[in-house]
């Protein structure tokens, strides 16, 4: 991608994505040794629509999770340089461990700032969702999504222990008003 081409970047919803995007997509993930949402496979495209339309309905929800829309951050040719969510509705255990959006870099494209930006996008999203602040939080080892959210604004609240995830959290608050 040419230098200043990171503005031409979108945000399209699962629907909008095309199979083959998606493949590399989930190779990308495969070849760093990471199951992307748990596809395995390029040929899960269709089970992950189900699954995001599910989601974004509230439907087939992991325990105590909240809907949400998936994003992802394309170019004009559509290939994705990174992918996220932005929860509905605050919850208590979003608002304490999980935070109101979360994002992804695809393994191709880190240490090039695709993260900073789709972190910058998922927060205008959040404020047409009608946040006005937001909790963003991140393992205390992930020193690259710590400083994504800093470059966004993010301030420091706390570091926290999550059980659930046996890890010290970072959380920061995004004002969006």
């Amino acid at each position: 991608m040419e230098a200043g081409a990171m503005t031409d970047l979108i945000l399209k919803t699962a629907d909008e994505i095309s199979q083959e995007a998606f493949a590399a997509m989930v190779n990308s993930y495969m070849k760093n040794g990471t199951p992307f949402l748990g596809m395995t496979s390029p040929n899960d495209y269709e089970a992950f629509l189900r699954m995001c339309r599910a989601h974004e309905s509230g439907k087939r929800l992991p325990r105590g999770s909240v809907p949400y829309t998936r994003y992802f951050m394309c170019d004009a040719q559509g290939v994705i340089y990174a992918q996220g969510d932005v929860r509905h509705y605050p919850s208590e255990s979003l608002t304490r461990y999980e935070g109101y959006l979360g994002y992804g870099t695809v393994p191709d494209y880190r240490g090039m700032g695709f993260g900073t930006q789709m972190c910058r996008l998922l927060l205008e999203k959040a404020r047409q969702w009608g946040y006005r602040e937001v909790i963003i939080t991140c393992n205390i080892e992930n020193q690259a999504s710590a400083r994504i959210i800093e470059k966004n604004g993010g301030q420091l609240l706390e570091i926290c222990y999550w059980q659930q995830q046996r890890s010290f959290m970072k959380r920061y608050c995004c004002q969006l008003a």
